[in-house]
């Protein structure tokens, strides 16, 4: 069935960053922030994007003022488009947003 991991695998993102000297980081689908933390240890900047306002609200104290890390609001058609005048750097982009079944970041058993 294979391996599931949740998130970039850590091995992968390193290699590529290494390899192809990527600066900055672009993820979509932030959920609680953990590939964002990840990233952020191996890249300069990252730019996060959430469509889900529950999720953006509910993430915030893991990552608001977090040096290098951009938190964006929104669909990641738009807010793609709106930042890549921005990355003028080598990024590695991991395109992960999706719909959760229960709606936000917390999950079920934390909601009830």
């Amino acid at each position: 069935m294979g391996h599931v991991t949740h998130g970039i695998p850590l091995d992968l993102a390193t290699r590529l960053v290494e390899s192809q000297q990527l600066r900055a980081a672009v993820e979509t689908g932030t959920f609680r922030g953990d590939t964002t933390l990840a990233l952020r240890a191996l890249v300069n900047e990252v730019w996060t994007v959430e469509a889900d306002h529950g999720t953006y609200l509910e993430v915030a104290p893991r990552l608001v003022g977090q040096p290098g890390i951009h938190r964006l609001e929104g669909s990641s058609d738009t807010v793609l488009a709106s930042i890549a005048p921005e990355l003028t750097m080598p990024a590695l982009y991991w395109l992960d947003a999706h719909s959760l079944p229960w709606g936000h970041a917390s999950s079920p058993s934390s909601t009830t």
